[in-house]
């Protein structure tokens, strides 16, 4: 980043050079640079929904600024003496012109200009009909060039020796009108301009496919490599086009593609140049042809090319590659442009490759010269389907900033068809030009503040001392027409909106408002509703490493430098059986790392193979196996990839996969060390392919018996597969792509998912509602999709396919710090869920003894929601940030999709709660833990990972009137441990009822659907009313209160044991005698640290388990449940439910689900023990 003293001269250079373009803008019709204070909407409407997002800004009122164009087109074209250029517009002005020229297609050479993302060595500039060259940091006058315009045209002809261009190199040339105004668009490529061909308008080249250089000697190279080691040699006579290579060549997968229709939507897409639609490939004489915009599928033509190869072993190495290509076979004319690339992979598969042109460069262009001189008139009739152009032949969309605040944040966004990372956002945000950064641009400005990309930073010190100190991240999204920044107020000096003063620069030229113009004045504000007593915690914007979501590298390496809390495991059945019936688990889980991710809270993804191409001859499937099914596969090696595919259709492997696929669940279906199945088995890597393998890939009549096997063995880890079938949509399953980075592959695959993968009817649009999205970087180069050329194109895939994670090829190996970290962070904020505590509201004071209401504005800011089921808990924090009280909230994070959710969740507070103030704190706990585990994307958080909110005060409960407590006599809870409690206790927190006298239940009415149960039990003795004549039956019970009421219930003898737990301190007086005599019976019992927990809340399933141990039912270990959310129950209780269900003791809600975890309440605890008592 240049020095504060740099950008300050920069920016003001700017300004002055721009002063004559801004007055000569507005002196001409048609171009501009407007500022606009918008007022379409009234201000004081009170907007909820507004988020930032692009498509929300039209429901509100904001200040804006804009920027419009005459522009419309740019056109270019070389021959082996002259470049020619034409733009075309309004308002344009021959005295207001430059082009700038990359003469050596280097970017090593010249000077940078930052307009386009590739201009970064332009050589030479033509101003209006002067030429000069950039040379010691200056421009030198080098030259003239022929200039013409008209009213809506600019011609311009130079001559490639003034340009220091030669007849064999491409060019690159971009447009400035009066330095504000640009053709290609203001963030995107120059354009590159190739020579004509030396064959034009020649009914036979004399050239002949012999591997001999004679006959190209008088015709130019078309492309060069950088290192002038290769050549590539075209050209093209009335019937066939010819292509010669020259050079170091390696010979191992030598792929010629040719773009006849010149479109790079159409066609084949390799991944090796961004701009390809390939229609044809050329392997030696072999032609093929696409089968569509499908990433490499073709078909076979046949030896349609005539092709020569000659192969010098000398110190140079060079080889000679010569094609005569029949334009007849490829369906074209000799008018018709060609676009074409050469390829040769070699070594370690993708990695090493030669390319011409070179992978970051455009396609080498083949076309005709106009039949007619073209004559210098500023006209540009002459110029039809010629040449190389950029522009639709229409005015630009205008480019538009638009700033408003609410009471929390600022938020900005750019509406425009170019995109770019290199924008910078300017913030006066005490609206003073005497202080901050003044001189930059704009006439008002003092900037405080600026945003780069999504980080802020801040203005300090004066002069020579001054610099940019970094605050944080912000909010930055990025999409095909906008890109949007949203931050706190607090983060720019702010305790509440109001006038401030905005600016943007986008590539370095591109001003809104316009230079030596006012800076915009952000005013407008966003009404919110107002709600009394909220609390509304600061947004947070850094990337989160939370669980089930980011990067997933290889479990067999590491450890890696970026953050992850996944990691992939691609596992052979060779490994996992290597004797048939005989499973080398504890092999496996040591290979591939299980308790060293665990001990680090990584989560594993595990993949079957039958099929993981190597180097050399190999087979995946286990030696027993090989011989049962007789051998039947193919064994394949094309030199740089060998294996074994095995008949997919065998009846024999059908079965055996079967018993694998059972054995694999039986071990791992309930292991919380695995977070995900990725559905492999079929097809090299397991991805649903066999690549060049000659057999056909199996039909979906087969294919399916394999998904099944996994569907009906596994029944709580969720299983993902590659491609979009009926079965997996009929079965709910996740999908992956492997090709995350490639357009077209990505594109391919989301097709599938919105018109099905051969069949409509396997459509699975709304997959990643239920279950994951995933993918790996295709050819195991993240770094590549990751780079700033490559960075908008990956975030657009990651937003449309919905991912929750990317591995095995990942970032996750990408050393940290680097300039592509940025890159590395946006990915890794995008991807899955990322929960905003928006608002929580509540009374200020509390009464020990009651509950108290919290009403909370939830928003998913990510692109996925969890997909298992996380506890939300409610805590009272005391003075020394200890537990005092806590509850699981009745939400399901599983349904918190992408938007916002309302929950209002009920805090009981115990009676023994000493009086004092306490602070309410959230947190996502781990199921299998109870501990805290999510990173929410707000400020607070804790030391143990609760996030802070604001203070409640508790007043001391009232003493009841008689008997034991009534109400919830729960103290503060502890944090819930890391091990599970032991064989003969449940986890969570349990229960009691109230012993008060018989008295009249003012909220049980008889429509109550408990209503006749709870008069039965209050008969009983079993739990009675309130002193205030209430029952309470929505009120959570604990441990202490649901043993109470299955004690006296079950009529248990008085117990002739003393407890001895660590808490017995804790236990309320009243109850102690009740859980003496249930853990004499065996009913309950302490947890492994020798605590008994007596004031936690009892979950449903503890519950069950009690009743199952007070009845001594039969477990059922292996007997299957109906409930929906069945996989939720932990795996220990599962036996106990089973058996309560078979008993009839407990039943499913009408929507089929049981909710094991949440917390039962007095009326349902009444439900289950009178279900109970009647067995």
């Amino acid at each position: 980043m240049a020095t504060m003293n740099e950008e300050a001269r920069n920016m003001q250079a700017w300004g002055k050079r721009l002063v004559l373009a801004t007055a000569v803008a507005v002196a001409v019709s048609g171009f501009g640079i407007p500022v606009a204070n918008k007022s379409a909407h009234a201000v004081s409407v009170v907007n909820d929904s507004f988020d930032g997002y692009a498509a929300e800004w039209a429901s509100i009122d904001y200040d804006s600024a804009s920027f419009g164009t005459g522009l419309a087109q740019f056109k270019a074209m070389k021959t082996d003496e002259r470049l020619y250029l034409y733009v075309e517009g309004s308002g344009l002005d021959a005295g207001n012109n430059i082009f700038y020229i990359d003469s050596d297609n280097n970017p090593e050479t010249g000077v940078a200009v930052s307009a386009w993302s590739n201009a970064g060595g332009i050589d030479y500039k033509i101003v209006n009909d002067q030429v000069f060259r950039y040379e010691n940091a200056d421009w030198v006058q080098a030259g003239t060039a022929e200039l013409a315009a008209s009213a809506t045209g600019i011609e311009v002809f130079a001559d490639l020796a003034a340009l220091g261009a030669t007849a064999a190199a491409r060019v690159k040339v971009g447009y400035a009108l009066a330095e504000n105004d640009f053709l290609p668009k203001v963030g995107g490529k120059l354009l590159t301009v190739d020579a004509a061909n030396p064959g034009a308008g020649v009914q036979s080249l004399s050239i002949t496919t012999d591997g001999s250089v004679v006959d190209w000697v008088n015709i130019s190279p078309s492309y060069v490599t950088k290192d002038g080691k290769s050549q590539m040699y075209t050209a093209r006579d009335s019937q066939n086009l010819y292509v010669m290579l020259k050079g170091f060549l390696p010979d191992v997968w030598t792929d010629l593609f040719l773009d006849t229709d010149h479109d790079a939507l159409t066609g084949c897409t390799a991944f090796i140049w961004p701009d390809l639609g390939a229609e044809y490939l050329i392997e030696g004489p072999d032609l093929f042809k696409s089968k569509g915009r499908v990433v490499y599928e073709w078909d076979a033509l046949g030896q349609k090319v005539e092709y020569s190869i000659t192969k010098n072993n000398g110190p140079d190495n060079e080889t000679i590659m010569e094609y005569r290509i029949p334009l007849s076979e490829i369906g074209i004319t000799a008018e018709t442009k060609i676009r074409l690339g050469f390829a040769s992979m070699y070594g370690d598969g993708f990695i090493n490759k030669l390319a011409l042109p070179d992978e970051t460069d455009a396609l080498f262009t083949l076309y005709d010269m106009p039949a007619a001189p073209l004559v210098l008139d500023g006209n540009g009739e002459d110029w039809s389907n010629i040449g190389f152009v950029t522009g639709d032949g229409a005015s630009q969309t205008p480019v538009e900033l638009r700033a408003v605040q609410d009471h929390k944040k600022l938020y900005m966004m750019i509406e425009t068809s170019e995109p770019s990372l290199n924008t910078v956002y300017y913030i006066d945000s005490d609206n003073n030009g005497a202080t901050g950064l003044s001189n930059a641009g704009w006439s008002n400005s003092g900037i405080d503040y600026k945003v780069e990309r999504d980080k802020l930073y801040k203005y300090t010190g004066t002069g020579a001392d001054s610099t940019w100190e970094p605050v944080g991240d912000v909010y930055a999204g990025f999409n095909a027409d906008s890109m949007e920044v949203s931050l706190n107020l607090s983060q720019i000096g702010k305790t509440e909106p109001g006038a401030m003063k905005i600016g943007y620069i986008g590539n370095g030229s591109l001003y809104l408002p316009a230079a030596s113009e006012e800076m915009l004045t952000s005013s407008k504000i966003v009404q919110r509703s107002t709600i009394p007593n909220a609390y509304y915690p600061d947004e947070r914007y850094e990337a989160l490493y939370n669980p089930l979501i980011g990067w997933a590298p290889l479990a067999v390496g590491g450890p890696y430098p970026q953050p992850h809390k996944l990691a992939y495991i691609y596992v052979t059945w060779k490994e996992l059986e290597p004797l048939r019936d005989q499973f080398a688990w504890e092999a496996f889980e040591q290979k591939y790392k299980f308790q060293y991710w665990a001990d680090r809270g990584v989560k594993l993804i595990v993949r079957i193979v039958m099929d993981y191409p190597l180097a050399s001859a190999h087979r995946d499937i286990p030696d027993w196996l090989y011989t049962e099914i007789d051998g039947d596969g193919t064994e394949y090696n094309d030199g740089s990839q060998a294996g074994f595919s095995p008949n997919y259709s065998n009846p024999k492997l059908i079965e055996e996969h079967a018993r694998l696929i059972g054995a694999l669940a039986a071990r791992y279906d309930d292991d919380s060390r695995v977070a995900y199945i990725a559905l492999g088995s079929v097809g090299q890597w397991g991805e649903w392919h066999t690549g060049a393998i000659a057999d056909p890939f199996p039909p979906t009549s087969i294919t399916d018996q394999y998904v099944q096997h996994y569907i009906d063995s596994f029944n709580h880890k969720l299983i993902g597969i590659r491609k979009p079938f009926e079965i997996a949509k009929n079965n709910r399953l996740g999908l992956f792509n492997d090709m995350m980075g490639t357009k077209a592959g990505t594109d391919e695959w989301l097709d599938w998912i919105q018109n099905g993968n051969g069949s409509p009817a396997s459509a699975m649009p709304d997959f990643w509602k239920t279950n994951y999205s995933g993918g790996e970087f295709s050819y195991g180069a993240p770094q590549t999709h990751l780079a700033d050329n490559a960075i908008l194109e990956t975030l657009r895939q990651i937003k449309a396919s919905h991912n929750s994670w990317i591995g095995p090829a990942t970032a996750a190996w990408l050393a940290t710090g680097t300039p592509q970290q940025g890159n590395i962070d946006l990915a890794m904020k995008t991807m899955g869920y990322r929960f905003v505590l928006e608002s929580a509201s509540h009374e200020p004071t509390a009464k020990a003894g009651n509950s108290i209401s919290v009403a909370m504005q939830w928003k998913n800011r990510g692109i996925a929601p969890i997909y298992y089921a996380y506890p939300l808990e409610l805590s009272l924090l005391d003075s020394n940030g200890e537990v005092a009280a806590s509850t699981r909230a009745n939400a399901d994070l599983r349904t918190w999709l992408p938007g916002k959710t309302s929950l209002t969740s009920q805090l009981a507070i115990p009676t023994t709660l000493k009086a004092g103030t306490y602070r309410l704190a959230v947190a996502i706990l781990d199921p299998d833990t109870g501990l805290p585990a999510v990173d929410l994307a707000i400020s607070g958080r804790n030391s143990d990972g609760r996030y802070v909110l604001d203070t409640i005060d508790i007043a001391a409960a009232e003493v009841p009137s008689t008997g034991s407590p009534g109400n919830n006599t729960g103290t503060p809870s502890t944090p819930q441990p890391s091990e599970k409690p032991d064989s003969n206790e449940s986890e969570g927190n349990t229960g009691s009822p109230s012993t008060e006298p018989d008295i009249k239940l003012s909220d049980v009415p008889s429509t109550h659907w408990a209503a006749s149960l709870i008069r039965q039990a209050t008969k009983l003795g079993i739990v009675d009313g309130f002193p205030d004549g209430t029952f309470k039956p929505g009120r959570k019970v604990s441990r202490s209160e649901f043993t109470a009421m299955l004690v006296r219930g079950l009529k248990l003898e008085d117990a002739s044991v003393s407890l001895s737990f660590k808490d017995k301190a804790d236990i309320p007086g009243w109850s102690l005698p009740y859980l003496e005599q249930a853990v004499q019976a065996g009913i309950l019992a302490g947890y492994p640290d020798g605590t008994i927990r007596a004031l936690r809340e009892v979950t449903r399933t503890d519950a069950v388990v009690m009743l199952v141990r007070a009845l001594k039912l039969e477990l059922k270990p292996n007997a299957t449940l109906p409930f929906k959310d069945a996989k939720d129950i932990p795996n220990w209780a599962k036996p106990y439910m089973a058996a309560a269900f078979e008993a009839g003791i407990i039943e499913g809600d009408p929507a089929g689900n049981f909710n094991p975890m949440g917390i039962a309440t007095r009326a349902e605890a009444v439900k289950m023990i009178l279900a109970a008592l009647q067995k």
